[in-house]
């Protein structure tokens, strides 16, 4: 005879089961804030304060204070662009002060010598810029629409449209006034920006500047990050956008003052330094057309390459560091975006020596942003590539700063209902962040504080950045991620000091089989099979299995009955055997599982079982139970 048992109140022993979440994240994170936040409530600032380290998005002065009110460590940041310029009176700027530090790409070359006061003469295509096919492109010149040596600087007469455009040979400049794309032929004034004219040789280079925006392949595409307007001539952005060449040290002073004023207007600690790149993003000629790779080092006369532009970079970041360390007595807080696998390494472009300590920047960047590292990219290749930068970093003491989406506005993640999709995309990027971290490393993770419901706007965490998992128990190198893998399985597994994560980057869904039960904190059960779809990420806690148990029954008989209970797996297992031997007298007994489960999978749903073992009656009075071992059972 068996007599089944479930515990009455709660679906079984392990459902509702109680851990502790912890008062703050177990690891350290970051909020992308883009977006409106003036009608942040003070609420919404406490639990940013309260929960992340920083952020990147606009806040007003008075929000800022707030924030560090609520935790004065916190840093506030203001954002800025690093090598591009931004707004309409930047472009006046740039223009007045700065027009030789502007990157500029090889154009053409004279069809003809030409002295010191020609002003009309021709050009042709360079032999370095000419592609296959009947027809050879444009040459990317222009010539000026308006009077005078600047472009516009207001929104009402965009500068896209109402521009200054020059060209350079040799160290002069020169205005172009007119130019006959079908021939070459081109008017100019000499001298242009304060240069020296010069006499100029038949196939001397001719180099033209350098914007951001190249043409979108797909007009009709609505993705937001690949639908960035032109902001070349005539492109359909409302304002020019000059790309700083940093290999200029004359132009590292643009960039310092832009940080210092920022953080002076938003009362911030640093600035998010967005496009921190190596000559390579959506940079454009004059016609539209992609420019990457195409910055001419005039030191070298030939085309940077990755690494020297990332070493203009690192010295640019050492000038703005000690030019806001004289103005304001303390260094900024400096962000990065983005790094990433392709510009990595050293030989790549080498942005992971802005996280170092080197000769030309002997202060590190504070982070630098990984955009779109955690997401899944239905790729596990593109994934696993971005997770073996983060592994190297998180092991090398570097302060990458990976996120699970875009860390522009709009992002692709911000301000959107908590709906499955966006928490299925957060699992599997903290998941993914997890099989990289170090418990002391300086990596942080980032996430989108604010959420929206029914028209309202609201910062809210992810309850799993609480979960209390603990620290890495087991470390690979980044070249061996692949050791992390299950067996059999595209599903990567980690173990923790109190629990473990999975993470199943592949296009299939699998089901894991778990060695041990763990606790679901999601579910608040104990399981010992999880299913992984495909994209997604799981935190599993380890938990005390241990249950000790306390029967009374009446021995007033002869014979043997048992105990048995959930052990998990379709286990339903024998604890102990029991010998009746007539005394007429209550019996206690007290004894520890250290396996049990509980999870109604025994007979009739059944936890524990009481099993008669011979043909005798039995009698009990209680069965009481009690989590974890008791001393001296």
């Amino acid at each position: 005879m068996l007599v089944a048992a479930h515990w009455a109140g709660t679906p079984a022993f392990a459902s509702g089961v109680d851990f502790t979440p912890l008062a703050k994240p177990q690891y350290k994170l970051y909020s992308v804030c883009s977006g409106e936040n003036d009608n942040a409530s003070e609420d919404d600032l406490r639990i940013i304060a309260q929960n992340f380290e920083f952020y990147h998005g606009h806040f007003t002065p008075e929000q800022a204070d707030t924030i560090r009110k609520f935790n004065p460590e916190f840093k506030c940041t203001s954002y800025i662009n690093s090598t591009y310029t931004r707004f309409e009176s930047d472009v006046g700027i740039v223009e007045s002060q700065y027009r030789d530090c502007l990157s500029m790409l090889l154009a053409s070359r004279l069809s003809e010598s030409i002295d010191s006061t020609c002003t009309q003469f021709s050009v042709s295509l360079a032999d370095d810029v000419k592609k296959g096919g009947n027809k050879p492109p444009a040459i990317p010149i222009v010539a000026s629409t308006i009077e005078g040596d600047f472009s516009t600087t207001t929104r009402a007469k965009p500068s896209t449209q109402f521009y200054v455009f020059w060209i350079r040979i040799g160290d002069e400049l020169m205005r172009v006034n007119q130019f006959d794309p079908e021939t070459g032929a081109i008017v100019v004034t000499r001298g242009f920006s304060s240069t020296t004219p010069t006499a100029h040789q038949l196939g001397a280079n001719v180099f033209s500047p350098i914007y951001i925006g190249s043409k979108v392949n797909n007009p009709n595409n609505d993705d937001p990050r690949k639908s960035v307007k032109g902001s070349y001539p005539n492109g359909g952005s409302t304002k020019l956008r000059y790309v700083l060449n940093p290999t200029y040290s004359k132009g590292h002073l643009f960039l310092a003052e832009s940080a210092l004023h920022a953080m002076q207007e938003d009362r911030a600690d640093g600035v998010w330094m967005d496009t921190l790149n190596t000559g390579t993003f959506n940079l454009s000629d004059c016609l539209g057309r992609p420019a990457a790779g195409k910055v001419w080092d005039f030191s070298k006369n030939k085309p940077c390459d990755a690494d020297d532009f990332r070493l203009g970079q690192e010295r640019k970041i050492a000038f703005v560091q000690e030019y806001i360390k004289e103005k304001t007595g303390k260094y900024p807080f400096l962000i990065a975006n983005s790094l990433g696998e392709k510009n990595a390494a050293p030989g790549k472009g080498g942005l992971k020596l802005l996280l170092e300590s080197t000769e030309v920047k002997p202060r590190p960047l504070d982070a630098f942003c990984m955009e779109e590292a955690l997401v899944n990219t239905h790729s596990s290749d593109k994934w696993k590539k971005q997770m073996t930068l983060l592994m190297d970093c998180a092991q090398s003491g570097l302060a990458a700063a990976p996120i699970w989406g875009n860390a522009g506005h709009p992002s692709i993640a911000e301000s959107q209902p908590d709906t499955p999709k966006r928490d299925q995309e957060e699992r599997f990027g903290y998941a993914s962040y997890l099989l990289a971290v170090e418990k002391d490393a300086k990596t942080v993770m980032g996430t989108y504080a604010f959420y929206e419901s029914n028209g309202k706007r609201f910062a809210k965490v992810h309850p799993m950045y609480y979960y209390p998992i603990g620290y890495p128990t087991q470390t690979v190198k980044p070249e061996a991620i692949d050791q992390y893998i299950i067996k059999g399985l595209p599903v990567y597994r980690r173990s923790f000091t109190n629990g473990l994560v999975l993470v199943n980057p592949s296009t299939e869904d699998h089901e894991v089989k778990l060695d041990k039960p763990f606790l679901d904190p999601d579910i608040r059960k104990l399981v010992t099979e999880v299913s992984m779809p495909a994209g997604t990420g799981k935190i599993l806690l380890a938990r005390d299995q241990a249950a000790t148990f306390r029967v009374v029954w009446f021995d007033n008989t002869t014979g043997t009955w048992g105990f048995s209970y959930d052990a998990g797996n379709g286990n339903f297992k024998s604890a102990k055997t029991f010998t009746v031997t007539g005394t007429n007298r209550w019996r206690k007994e007290t004894f520890t599982i250290t396996d049990a489960v509980m999870n109604n999978h025994g007979p009739q749903g059944a936890e524990v079982a009481l099993i008669n073992l011979d043909d005798t009656d039995e009698r009990f009075h209680l069965i009481e139970v009690q989590r974890g071992a008791v001393p001296g059972t």
